[in-house]
């Protein structure tokens, strides 16, 4: 027992003599994570930690929230490791972690920002998608200014007003999906005129009991100023009319012989009757006459019942009385204006029908002014498809003359002009399935001479009309309107010229602006002729809602959105009053479902009372230029241009990124105000750094290149030559620092396009030039833009359908042409997505939207 313990304390003291002979190494040290720039960046961004211990390269590895990173080659002088940010959710907000064989450590309260997944290297293009108009129906307006006429577009819930002469339109939203308009006069309102608007409720159909409602609204143009006013929407009622009276076609008609005053009929959409409403002021309520064909009208088709709704209606202004033809046969009625009872104009024998037909358009013959002259009428049947022409003799109808046509007849109007002899020519138009065809009439008869199948246009019944606004004895021929449904425009000609178009107006999109919601799956579309936001599904680009822009008037600037605590916000330019371009700042709350306002009333009407929108400091800020810079916080810079009797000015607004509330106090006050001492012909901004490259206008006389670091109070100008202010296109700016000293650093490109390149411009702190490149871009630039992870420098071509892409990531030796993507036509701006992953490309004229990742 002795011995054997005794043995087991030898062996215990051999082993500790052992253990005394080695050396033992000391762990290793913990790491500390310092400071890291910059504190916010996209997927692919390099970063600089300071790190404490950082270990051997083989054990270290860096994690952004849970996230690994790659770590870059460390080079001789770096104070810190270089990281390259890994791809996060969009919007993250994460630790930087860094682990070690001695520990970990991370950044604490200090959060890394996640901008989003930055701009691949490779272009595509991966949808191509259209936000049209479609316009479904034009009418004449003669209480606006001459040569305004009006129409409805259909995907779009606006109506919209054109001026021939000047090829002008401006669009307005509207609270329902329109079904038809007319404008009347207002009286005790010598500068205004009156809207009546038939229209579908949102989210119901015509099998509702009460789908649709009848809108009256003043309307104001003043061509001076280039705005359409539109506002005080009434709804109107039809008391005592039994049955639900469900508001259909709207159509003005004479008053009197002479046509001063107006009256305006409606259709009910489900039984053969009409409502007339003689205007009154907008503060008081019109009340209708209702119309119908009397309680022992029986269909000659179903003589059990009555026939069915107007499909279509036109006014014979010598003797008042209305025309219309019902929906379900093919019986046209007479309505009495003036008191009497209406009566079956056609067909008068009841031998004579085919209950087969339908009849989709009626109209009377152009010269039927006095009521000496013969009256005509001209119906459009639908199968088959048959054109008749009628006549009153001596009390009786008789048909005149009947047409078989090519492809469905499913509009007709009528004209007249003189020919070289004075003669005044009578001619009917009719739009069909393959294209529009006139005829003769001047006899009575359907000579066909005129066929255009190439002019193909399948739109809404009410797809032609008529101004004849200069009349047929002034020597001037009518002007014929054409809403183009499929070519997304307006055409006119000239009665008896129909082979040499007037105008043409397409009504997509002239200057489009668009924004990207930051957390819900819209876009939201305004255009430079249009007084309400579109917002598109982001996807197909198809309209789900609209609101209107408070003051409702012609708009034409840039959106932007942010996201700031739990809503986004929806940025937009007031319109300016007393000259200036642009007057305050409109806030509109996307949260949710709250992002589809279906136009609301409040929004339409400009009021303020409406919980989602918040107009801010309208007497306060007059400005020409609105840029938004969403990192490192959100920062709101205006620029108002030098002029007679006011200096140029620029200073900026925070915007609260935590605020949850909608008030006042989320944009703060007038900050880091600086002169501009020239006209602007240009204005880039680098929005992360705050930095504005203006280029001066031609009539400035300062001609010196300006770049204004509005963090650092500092305005550098660089003299630009004539040639290069004369040809500059547009502008970007970026904002960097040279690897070696740290100074600043200001790269400006400029869009030389008549030279076909993108000139570089480097400067130095002091305006002092330190680099200067010209590259070819294949093309005529018109716009730049920088990408938000500021790598690449995009190029689009208007007038060529072509997309320049250069690698910009290093500022010297100068932008390398990267790629070159062929467009569409009209390629106007370039609009990023929030996280950098996908540019939208907006075009001109055409409604298209190119999306490239």
């Amino acid at each position: 027992m002795t011995i054997r313990i005794l043995g087991r304390g030898l062996l215990g003291l051999a082993v500790l003599a052992c253990a005394c002979g080695r050396r033992f190494e000391p762990p290793p040290p913990v790491p500390a994570v310092g400071e890291f720039a910059p504190a916010h960046g996209f997927a692919g961004d390099e970063i600089e930690i300071q790190v404490e211990n950082p270990g051997t390269e083989g054990e270290l590895a860096v994690f952004f929230g849970t996230a690994k990173a790659e770590i870059l080659p460390r080079t001789e002088g770096d104070g810190g490791i270089r990281v390259r940010v890994p791809v996060l959710q969009t919007g993250s907000r994460v630790v930087i972690q860094v682990s070690t064989s001695g520990g970990q450590a991370d950044t604490g309260e200090r959060l890394f920002v996640y901008d989003g997944h930055g701009h691949p290297l490779q272009q595509r293009v991966v949808q191509e998608r259209s936000s049209r108009a479609n316009p479904r129906c034009v009418f004449t307006a003669p209480e606006l200014p001459l040569g305004f006429f009006g129409y409805i577009n259909g995907n779009s819930n606006q109506l919209g007003l054109a001026q021939e002469d000047l090829s002008l339109h401006a669009d307005t939203g509207l609270c329902v999906s329109p079904l038809s308009a007319g404008v009347s006069n207002s009286p005790e309102d010598a500068t205004g005129a009156q809207f009546w608007i038939s229209g579908l409720e949102p989210g119901l159909s015509l099998d509702d009991p009460q789908p649709s409602k009848l809108l009256r609204a003043r309307v104001q143009v003043d061509l001076a100023n280039a705005t359409v006013e539109l506002g005080g929407f009434q709804e109107l009622d039809f008391p005592g009319s039994g049955d639900p009276f469900v508001p259909l076609f709207v159509e003005t008609i004479c008053a009197n012989m002479a046509c001063l005053a107006y009256r305006v009929v409606v259709t009910d959409g489900l039984h053969s009757r009409v409502a007339l409403f003689d205007p009154v002021p907008m503060d008081q309520t019109p009340v209708p006459e209702i119309l119908d064909l009397g309680a022992g009208a029986a269909s000659l088709c179903a003589p059990a019942r009555a026939p069915g709704a107007f499909f279509d209606l036109c006014h014979d202004r010598p003797s008042g009385d209305l025309y219309a033809a019902a929906g379900d046969s093919p019986e046209i009625w007479q309505l009495p204006t003036g008191g009497g009872t209406a009566e079956r104009v056609w067909p008068a024998d009841p031998q004579d029908i085919n209950c087969g037909q339908t009849i989709l358009s009626i109209s009377i013959n152009p010269s039927r002014e006095r009521l000496a002259d013969p009256l005509r009428l001209f119906a459009a049947y639908l199968s088959p498809p048959i054109i008749r022409s009628l006549q009153r003799v001596g009390g009786t109808w008789v048909e005149m003359d009947a047409r078989l046509v090519d492809g469905v007849p499913f509009s007709l109007t009528a004209g007249q002009f003189e020919d070289e002899s004075g003669a005044v020519i009578e001619r009917l138009y009719a739009m069909t399935s393959n294209g529009l065809r006139g005829f003769d009439v001047s006899d009575g008869g359907l000579d066909p001479v005129l066929s255009i199948p190439e002019q193909v246009a399948i739109g809404w019944p009410q797809a032609l009309g008529t101004d004849d606004k200069y009349g047929s004895l002034q020597s001037r021929p009518d002007t014929i309107l054409w809403a183009d449904e499929e070519g997304d425009r307006l055409v006119t000609w000239q009665a008896g010229h129909e082979r040499e178009v007037s105008h043409t107006l397409p009504l997509a999109n002239l200057a489009p602006s668009l924004a990207r919601s930051p957390s819900q799956p819209y876009d939201y579309l305004a255009d430079l002729a249009s007084n309400a936001i579109r917002v598109l599904d982001r996807d197909s680009a198809a309209q789900v809602g609209q609101f209107g822009i408070a003051g409702n008037q012609v708009y034409g600037a840039d959106l932007s959105t942010f996201q700031t605590g739990s809503m986004d916000l929806l940025l937009i330019p007031g319109h300016g009053t007393g000259g200036a371009l642009h007057s305050g700042l409109q806030l509109r709350r996307i949260d949710g479902d709250a992002a589809l306002p279906d136009c609301a009333p409040s929004l339409v009407e400009g009021r303020a009372d409406d919980p989602d929108s918040l107009f801010l400091f309208a007497d306060e800020d007059h400005y020409d230029f609105f840029a938004a810079a969403a990192r490192p916080e959100p920062l709101l810079v205006f620029v108002r241009n030098k002029s007679a009797g006011q200096p140029g000015r620029l200073w900026t607004r925070s915007l609260d990124a935590q605020a949850s509330a909608l008030d006042a106090s989320i944009v703060g006050q007038r900050a880091n105000e600086l002169d501009v001492p020239v006209r602007i012909k240009l204005l880039g901004t680098d929005t992360d750094e705050q930095v504005m490259a203006l280029v001066p206008g031609l009539d400035s006389d300062d001609t010196s290149l300006l770049v204004i670091d509005v963090p650092e109070q500092r305005v550098l100008r660089h003299e630009l030559s004539e040639l290069h202010r004369q040809l500059a296109q547009a502008v970007a700016v970026k904002k960097t620092r040279d690897p070696d000293s740290g100074q600043a650093r200001y790269t400006v490109y400029l869009a030389m396009g008549q030279l076909g390149t993108v000139r570089a411009l480097t400067l130095d702190p002091d305006g002092g030039q330190v680099s200067d490149f010209a590259v070819s871009t294949g093309g005529r630039p018109s716009g730049l833009v920088i990408s938000p992870d500021r790598r690449r420098l995009y190029a689009n071509h208007l007038t060529h359908g072509l997309l320049s892409i250069f690698d910009i990531e290093d500022v010297e030796p100068g932008p390398d042409l990267e790629s070159m993507l062929d467009l569409d036509v009209y390629p106007y701006k370039v609009i990023f997505t929030n996280d950098g992953g996908q540019a939208v490309v907006l075009h001109l004229y055409t409604g298209h939207q190119t999306v490239i990742e």
